[in-house]
C-alpha cells in the first residue's frame, strides 16, 4: 500500500467543510422540515463530503 500525504487544507476551508457537513446532516435528519428544504440539506452534505473526497484524491493520486 503506498504512503498516504496529509490533506492539505487552509485552516479556514476544512472548519467550513466539517461545519457543512454537520449542518447539511442536521437539515437532512429533521423531519419536521419541509422535503425539499430537507433534499437541499442532503445535496449540500453531499457536495462537502465530495469537496473533501476530492481534496485527499488530489494529495494522494492512485
Amino acid at each position: 500500500m503506498p504512503d498516504r500525504k496529509d490533506v492539505d487544507l487552509g485552516d479556514d476551508e476544512l472548519l467550513g467543510l466539517i461545519g457543512s457537513l454537520g449542518a447539511a446532516a442536521s437539515v437532512a435528519k429533521d423531519t419536521d422540515l419541509d422535503p425539499e428544504i430537507r433534499d437541499m440539506g442532503k445535496s449540500a452534505e453531499w457536495t462537502a463530503a465530495e469537496r473533501l473526497s476530492d481534496a485527499y484524491k488530489k494529495a494522494n493520486p492512485e
